[in-house]
């Protein structure tokens, strides 16, 4: 753990948490409807959020110009994965439990958290291998 993720313990759950929490009001307040813009709404939260990952990531880490670079690069990647992933394991979820109209938002929820897991799984292993190159 470096000095400036000693100073902030709980960054990592709050960064992940705080979309999650938004994807869920969001879906309370019907802003997210059938179609197009939900998908894209969600999509511009998580990807966003992945953007502020690797920035936390680059900073706590201390990296130089091309390290805040890469980690920006290699979170956006991660998330990608993660929502490709994620999205199929949504998709499956409906079909097997037969559900109809908008999504549950404890399935919402669990799909944020898993493709922001992508964006912090891809940034751990960057990490694995920037402290084996070293």
């Amino acid at each position: 753990m470096t000095p400036q993720e000693k100073k902030m313990p709980y960054a990592k759950t709050i960064i992940t948490l705080l979309p999650v929490a938004a994807i869920v009001i969001l879906n309370a307040s019907s802003v997210l409807r059938d179609g197009e813009s939900g998908v894209l709404t969600i999509a511009l939260l998580l990807f966003g959020t992945a953007l502020i990952a690797g920035l936390y990531d680059a900073w706590a880490r201390g990296s130089s110009a091309a390290g805040w670079l890469g980690s920006i690069v290699t979170a956006l990647a991660g998330t990608a994965i993660g929502f490709s992933v994620s999205s199929q394991v949504l998709r499956l979820a409906y079909v097997s439990m037969k559900l109809e109209g908008r999504p549950r938002p404890l399935i919402l929820a669990a799909f944020a958290i898993v493709t922001l897991l992508g964006a912090w799984s891809a940034l751990w292993i960057a990490g694995r291998f920037r402290r084996t190159s070293s």
